[in-house]
């Protein structure tokens, strides 16, 4: 869930703001040098931060299965079935350059040795 400090945070990085209970009604403003962003810059900002979280989910997820398996493709591990890791890895890498909000994973092929 996105709050109002997530949106602050992405929208003045660095301002200094105090928020007293979970409603805007409750920011008090600090900051000398950014302008204080308005309820409906805040709620639109909630909105796409909400939008984008489940891509930023897919990307990480993503990267995180590609760096489990760089091992596979390395030239002395010697697979037989290096290139279903290739597969793999190119499906990820395709999530990691253009994730979706429900990715279907695919299986991690199982190592098969010389």
């Amino acid at each position: 869930m996105i709050t109002i400090p997530d949106a602050l945070q992405s929208l003045c990085p660095g301002a200094e703001w105090v928020l007293r209970g979970n409603e805007y009604s409750g920011l008090e403003w600090l900051d000398k040098v950014q302008p204080r962003p308005t309820e409906e810059e805040v709620n639109a900002e909630i909105q796409k931060l909400e939008a984008q979280a489940p891509l930023d989910a897919c990307k990480a997820q993503a990267k995180d299965l590609i760096a489990k398996s760089d091992w596979a493709v390395l030239p002395d591990v010697g697979l037989v079935n290096i290139s279903d890791f290739k597969a793999y890895r190119a499906i990820l890498r395709q999530y990691i350059l253009n994730p979706v909000a429900d990715p279907v994973w695919p299986t991690e092929p199982q190592p098969v040795w010389e």
